[in-house]
């Protein structure tokens, strides 16, 4: 059984092993998604306080554990 090499979004098509050229799916069409973005308030979506614990990746939240992604835009250092 072979694996296929992209996937099928409606409009799109996405590569899932990086060998297909495909057209990417259009992210500002997305929406609001949750992320910390530093430098501001980042109220936590599961309790409302803002205590954080900022890795690479990811803060938690000191209260609940709520974790969600760094949102890196590449203008950070």
């Amino acid at each position: 059984m072979t694996r296929p090499s992209t996937a099928i979004v409606p409009g799109n098509v996405v590569p899932l092993f990086g060998h297909a050229k495909a057209e990417a799916p259009d992210l500002s069409a997305r929406g609001y998604h949750v992320a910390y973005r530093g430098g501001g308030q980042d109220w936590c979506p599961g309790c409302g306080r803002q205590h954080w614990l900022v890795g690479r990746m990811y803060a938690e939240c000191a209260f609940c554990s709520t974790a969600v992604p760094l949102n890196l835009t590449g203008g950070e250092q």
